[in-house]
């Protein structure tokens, strides 16, 4: 039986260090659902600015 590959917990305190990362995960893991206007990549985008912001 094959092991899964380790866990690594990471913290940030400022959103640019990890964007790209969050929003490349999860165009693979929504691409099914990529089409609907809520679930498309630039509007994770925005949810995360707006959040980063506050």
């Amino acid at each position: 039986m094959a092991s899964a590959p380790a866990i690594e917990l990471r913290t940030y305190n400022e959103l640019d260090a990890i964007r790209g990362d969050l929003l490349d995960v999860y165009a693979e893991v929504r691409a099914p659902l990529l089409h609907l206007p809520n679930y498309a990549v630039n509007a994770l985008g925005e949810r995360l600015d707006r959040h980063g912001a506050e």
